[in-house]
């Protein structure tokens, strides 16, 4: 899976090992950060927000 860059200029995404040294769509030069995504679902307290909703929908 490639990294992804996001430019904290503009918000373009890029994919790749490394970050250009220029943003192709503002022009920032040096302006990336990695973006890191968190998997932090937690499928229990998904479950029972799913349960609530059905029991709104049955009454």
């Amino acid at each position: 899976m490639e990294t992804e860059w996001e430019c904290m200029d503009c918000g373009y995404l890029h994919e790749g090992k490394s970050p250009p040294h220029r943003c192709p769509d503002c022009g920032s030069v040096d302006a990336w950060e990695k973006v890191e995504y968190v998997d932090d679902w937690d499928d229990e307290e998904l479950e029972d927000e799913e349960e609530l909703q059905a029991e709104e929908y049955s009454d």
